[in-house]
């Protein structure tokens, strides 16, 4: 595994102390996920601080499905969720989404030369 659960400091007030070790498994599998789609083998990711804060957000959004009394949508007072768990939630899934679409290979793996150009169009001028 590339994440200890001892080495991990989770720091939100709500959802920090909530946070299991089979949460953080879980997120790391979601961070291999990712990585297969943008080709990256999962022995080639490295932990860096925009990898380490995508786990982080991975943790939060199992541990608020978990704790929330009411998912996003099932319960709601004049159209709004009433729970911190579910509106958590939505804050981070929409960090995690951006994070997602701002990632590369390269930065998962560290590696320019073997994922240089990932998500790009090399562009060649006549001469």
């Amino acid at each position: 595994m590339l994440y200890e659960f001892q080495s991990m400091i989770f720091d939100d007030e709500l959802l920090g102390p909530n946070v299991l070790e089979s949460t953080l498994k879980k997120a790391e599998n979601w961070l291999y996920v990712l990585a297969k789609k943008l080709g990256v083998q999962e022995g080639d990711v490295i932990r860096s601080f925009i990898v380490d804060e995508l786990v982080t957000l991975y943790c939060y959004r199992e541990t608020c499905m978990n704790k929330s009394a009411s998912l996003t949508g099932q319960y709601s007072r004049n159209g709004q969720d009433d729970d911190y768990y579910s509106k958590k939630l939505k804050y981070i899934n929409n960090r995690i989404a951006v994070l997602e679409n701002q990632i590369t290979a390269e930065q998962l793996t560290g590696q320019p030369s073997k994922y240089a150009g990932y998500r790009s169009i090399p562009l060649y001028r006549g001469g």
